[in-house]
């Protein structure tokens, strides 16, 4: 992006990130990437600055997710976002999971679905209390009667509800 921004007339300073279930996960985890420790097998020198994200339906709180979530959705491949404990590195997810990196420095919406077994409402109740308490702005939205894929199939309410929030981001005034 930063190789073509002229070429494509983007304006970067406007950068804003929507991830649903584990994408919401990746997508939190990339606002602070610019903090995570020298040691970190994950850091780059020049990570892509965001300046919003909308976690859709997401996992961004791996610990808490993993016993809340159907089996088949993390606690089956926990160890393939964060890796397995090591003695290199004892706490995988110090530098994997967004939680742990709070406050990201970034502002943040986490939408939920009221009725979304896969990624449970109080997910996302929790990581907005624990952003919160860390010193970042975000704000959570429940949208009643959704469950987990009505948030990304384009014509239902859900869906609307979360371009609007992205389209917002996108349209604040950069600083």
């Amino acid at each position: 992006m930063r190789e073509r921004a002229g070429e494509w007339n983007l304006d970067l300073s406007r950068v804003t990130g929507i991830g649903h279930s584990a994408g919401g996960h990746l997508i939190l985890w990339l606002a602070p990437r610019s903090r995570l420790p020298d040691d970190s097998p994950l850091r780059v020198s020049d990570p892509r600055v965001i300046k919003g994200v909308v976690v859709s339906n997401g996992l961004a709180d791996l610990e808490a997710s993993r016993s809340v979530t159907l089996p088949s959705c993390l606690d089956a491949v926990y160890d393939q976002p964060t890796g397995p404990a090591s003695p290199e590195r004892p706490d995988p997810l110090s530098d994997t999971s967004p939680a742990r990196l709070f406050p990201v420095g970034v502002p943040f919406v986490n939408v939920n679905a009221s009725e979304d077994r896969v990624a449970p409402p109080m997910l996302g109740e929790a990581l907005t209390r624990k952003a919160e308490a860390a010193g970042d702005s975000a704000a959570l939205v429940i949208i009643p009667a959704t469950g987990h894929v009505e948030l990304v199939s384009p014509g239902t309410e859900a869906f609307d509800i979360q371009s609007q929030i992205l389209s917002d981001f996108i349209a604040r005034k950069p600083g």
